[in-house]
C-alpha cells in the first residue's frame, strides 16, 4: 500500500493490530482439504524436521494447543494416533502453515516445518539451514540478512510480531510446491503464466506471525495465505499496486515469477 516494493522485514507488534494469531474463516474446509491431499500424496514433501529437540517440540505443541483452544475452542478435536506427532496433528487442522526456528549460541536453523501451501519453494531444501542461507535467493535482501541474528533474538525475547508478504499469481491454488504431484503437467502445475486473454490475476498475500519461546530459545513462524482478485480491487488499490510492481527490479520480478506478465498486469491495473 506504500506503492513501493521492499524486502524489509516490516515487523509489527501483534498487539498493535488487535488480531488473533490464527484465522479460521469460511474457507477452512478448503484449506484442510488441501492439507489432506498433501498427506495422501507424500507428507514428507511438505513436513520435515532437523534437530527438532524434544524440549522445543513440546514447547511448540503446548503453545499451539493452548493458543488455538483459546482462540477457537473445540477446533482441535483430533485423534493423534492418526499422525506421527502432535505437532503434525495440530498443523494438519490449521489454515496456517507452521515453521519453527531454533537458536543455540551463535547459530540458528529451521528445525521444523509443516508447509502445505508452499509458494514455489520446497521445504526439504530449507530444513536445517540458517536464516541467511534460506533467504539467499531473494534479491535485495542483503540489508535484512546483515546482522540478522539480532533480529531473531528480538523476535524470541519480545511480544509476538506480524508481517505481510505479497506477490502476483495467475491462479488461486494454495499448493505450489516446485515438484508437481504424480499425473500433473509440470508447466500447468507451476502456474505464473498467462495462458490466454481470460487468465485472471490474483494478489497472493501471506500474513506471517512470529512468536518467541524464550524457554527453549526458539520461535514459531506461521504463514496464512490469502487470495484477492485483481479485477475486484478498488481504484486506489490498483493504483498503488501498479506503482509497487513498477518499482520492482528485474531480479525481483524474475524471483517473484512476474517478469513474463508484468506489462499485461500493469495494463490491467491502469
Amino acid at each position: 500500500m506504500t506503492g513501493v516494493y521492499t524486502t524489509a522485514p516490516g515487523l509489527i507488534p501483534l498487539s498493535r493490530s488487535n488480531q488473533k494469531i490464527f484465522d479460521v474463516d469460511e474457507h477452512y474446509a478448503d484449506y484442510i482439504s488441501n492439507k489432506n491431499r498433501c498427506r495422501a500424496e507424500d507428507i514428507t514433501k511438505y513436513h520435515c524436521t532437523h534437530n527438532f529437540s524434544d524440549a522445543t517440540q513440546h514447547a511448540v505443541e503446548s503453545f499451539l494447543m493452548n493458543r488455538v483452544n483459546t482462540e477457537y475452542p473445540g477446533l482441535l478435536d483430533i485423534q493423534q494416533e492418526n499422525y506421527p506427532s502432535l505437532f503434525d496433528a495440530i498443523c494438519s487442522h490449521l489454515q496456517e502453515d507452521v515453521a519453527v526456528v531454533q537458536m543455540k549460541n551463535e547459530t540458528d536453523w529451521l528445525t521444523a516445518i509443516h508447509l502445505c501451501s508452499p509458494n514455489h519453494w520446497d521445504p526439504r531444501t530449507k530444513i536445517g539451514k540458517p536464516f541467511d542461507s534460506i533467504h539467499l535467493p531473494v534479491p535485495e535482501i542483503g540489508r535484512t540478512v546483515k546482522n540478522y541474528q539480532v533480529m531473531l533474538k528480538m523476535i524470541i525475547e519480545k511480544e509476538p510480531f506480524t508481517r505481510f508478504a505479497w506477490g502476483i499469481a495467475t491462479d488461486a491454488r494454495l499448493n505450489h510446491h516446485p515438484e508437481p504431484p504424480p499425473g500433473y503437467n509440470t508447466q500447468e502445475w507451476r502456474g505464473r503464466r498467462v495462458a490466454d486473454e481470460n487468465t485472471e490475476f490474483f494478489v497472493r498475500v501471506e500474513r506471517q506471525n512470529l512468536i518467541g519461546l524464550q524457554e527453549v530459545n526458539a520461535f514459531i513462524f506461521t504463514i496464512r495465505t490469502y487470495f484477492y482478485k485483481v479485477s475486484e480491487l478498488s481504484f486506489d488499490e490498483k493504483s498503488v499496486l501498479a506503482k509497487a510492481v513498477s518499482s520492482m527490479t528485474a531480479a525481483s520480478l524474475e524471483y517473484k515469477g512476474m517478469n513474463l506478465f508484468k506489462d499485461r498486469l500493469i495494463e490491467e491495473l491502469t
